[in-house]
């Protein structure tokens, strides 16, 4: 670990970015994460539980929803059913990072390269359709609704970036990975992010933490649950 130099995307761009900066940074981010999918996962024994990674996920983050759960939020339950009786086999093996996002990432414009990866410590061995499923979760298109686009954080609206189904399509022509059909990465990876917010969310109405960025985390769990049943209608 080491400190480096570079850019770093948010919600808006800093004006040293440039419109032709942009197709470049979206191709860097897919090309990235390929590129950790091919790392020899024997480097990581430790954190390599074995077959059964997507299962595993599943049942985790359905117990921890329940758990968290609040009378302001959907069940959730039309969600997590589906999940369960969906669920692929684990496609394969590899080092995942487990929040990949543009905010994540570090740019050298000069150079036009991604130099660094941010925040590692929800990496391990795992799927990586999950991890990829995961980091969409936060790609909001140009044309999505508007509630959908309120929670963006990330600029993958803008003209030049891919969109989701250019994400996928990008990534599984690199890979050589198959996927036939996407549906379930996607639905896992929104109902994944709404668990991590609506935890925040359980603890903040409990008043044991106060940070006023987290008010509007209920509607947040919302949009997402409600968007998740609407790609399994």
């Amino acid at each position: 670990m080491e400190r480096i130099q570079g850019v770093i995307l948010r919600r808006d761009t800093p004006e040293n970015v440039t419109a032709s900066d942009i197709k470049w940074i979206g191709q860097s981010l897919i090309n990235g994460l390929m590129s950790l999918h091919q790392v020899d996962s024997a480097i990581l024994p430790e954190l390599n539980k074995g077959a059964g990674y997507v299962r595993r996920q599943v049942d985790g983050w359905s117990k921890r929803y329940r758990t968290a759960l609040t009378d302001d939020v959907p069940d959730g339950e039309s969600v997590m059913q589906w999940l369960e009786q969906n669920q692929p086999e684990d496609v394969a093996s590899c080092v995942i990072h487990g929040d990949w996002r543009l905010d994540n990432s570090v740019f050298d414009l000069a150079t036009k390269q991604m130099v660094g990866v941010l925040d590692w410590e929800l990496a391990t061995v795992g799927d990586p359709l999950m991890d990829l499923g995961s980091a969409l979760a936060y790609w909001v298109d140009r044309g999505d609704e508007p509630s959908f686009s309120s929670l963006r954080r990330q600029p993958s609206h803008l003209e030049g970036m891919p969109t989701r189904a250019e994400f996928v399509e990008k990534y599984l022509q690199g890979s050589g990975l198959r996927c036939d059909d996407f549906t379930f990465y996607e639905v896992f990876g929104l109902f994944r992010l709404s668990v991590i917010i609506q935890q925040i969310w359980a603890r903040y109405r409990a008043g044991q933490t106060t940070n006023p960025a987290f008010a509007s985390f209920a509607m947040a769990v919302n949009i997402l649950i409600n968007r998740a049943n609407r790609l399994i209608s």
